[in-house]
């Protein structure tokens, strides 16, 4: 089970009751169900340059020890320690009560996407090959400093202009001691890639091909709901509901509270104001009680009793 009491990582107070959200293509949902593994991506390919790196006040820090080294007559140069000899591998989620608009817009390719729904306790379980689990922490890189060498200090740290995120990352440790990892290459399937490729150095700087690893994660528990993006089209919806119907997933799929239609306010007719509606020439503007029930439906709203 992924460490929850690393000094480093932190946690939620209540983590039964705190929301957590992973948004994907509808594509990636059926791997994940088919495979029951999560796709972990090391840091160098996302799109932050900043990603898992020193903050300037850090840079700082070190500029002023060499050269104080080099005023001692100690030092006579320096290097940039751009490969550690390993990598975190992350999956990311992201802690919101409710649906997020901005990252439906930005995950949901032409409505052809999903929200997997859980619990942190639930990811927390669900993934017992994790090495750790926290919630991001937002700082100015222009003057954190890190409080010790830690390698996990720097993953779970990312500059406060991302705070609106809210992410929650699993992280696997990986080096020498596993076998290989994944490549995915621009075209066709990813390859397995041996650890002690030299290749695989260039590319463990770099942020193309992209690299990553396939953990095993226990779906049945993970998944509380599926919501679907609120302009999924209907045969679309109809499909994956097929589909996950064959998995034993149907029951979990929602559609998303952002769906539906805006009605304006209801208001109870008699038979007595029916008959004066009529004479007015309004008496369509009546709809039957049978109606009600379906307008809820479409609209996207729940009744109350």
């Amino acid at each position: 089970m992924a460490d929850t009491t690393h000094p480093h990582g932190l946690q939620p107070e209540r983590p039964d009751s705190t929301v957590v959200w992973r948004y994907m293509t509808v594509a990636k949902l059926l791997s994940l169900v088919e495979t029951s593994e999560l796709f972990y991506s090391a840091t160098q390919n996302f799109s932050d340059p900043y990603e898992d790196s020193a903050t300037h006040a850090e840079i700082a820090l070190d500029a002023e020890r060499i050269r104080a080294g080099a005023a001692r007559g100690d030092v006579v140069g320096y290097v940039e320690h751009s490969d550690p000899g390993g990598m975190c591998l992350v999956s990311c989620w992201c802690q919101q009560e409710c649906e997020s608009r901005l990252l439906w817009a930005e995950y949901g390719a032409l409505g052809n996407s999903v929200a997997i729904q859980t619990s942190y306790r639930r990811l927390v379980a669900a993934t017992p090959d994790c090495d750790l689990i926290a919630f991001v922490k937002y700082v100015d890189f222009a003057t954190e400093l890190r409080s010790e060498f830690n390698r996990f200090e720097t993953v779970f740290r990312k500059r406060r202009e991302f705070r609106d995120e809210h992410e929650v990352r699993l992280v696997r440790w990986i080096g020498p001691q596993v076998d290989s990892v994944s490549v995915m290459q621009r075209t066709g399937p990813p390859i397995e890639v041996p650890w002690s490729d030299p290749s695989l150095r260039s590319w463990r700087t770099g942020r193309n091909p992209k690299i990553g690893m396939h953990v095993a994660v226990d779906v049945e528990h993970l998944v509380e709901r599926i919501v679907t993006h609120p302009d999924m089209p209907p045969f679309e919806e109809e499909a994956l509901r097929s589909y996950l119907g064959r998995v034993g997933l149907a029951g979990r799929l929602k559609a998303s509270s952002l769906a539906g239609r805006p009605v304006a306010r209801l208001s109870p007719v008699s038979a007595a104001h029916a008959k004066w509606m009529e004479k007015l020439g309004r008496g369509n503007e009546v709809r039957p009680l049978e109606a009600l029930d379906q307008q809820l439906r479409d609209s996207g709203i729940t009744r109350t009793s």
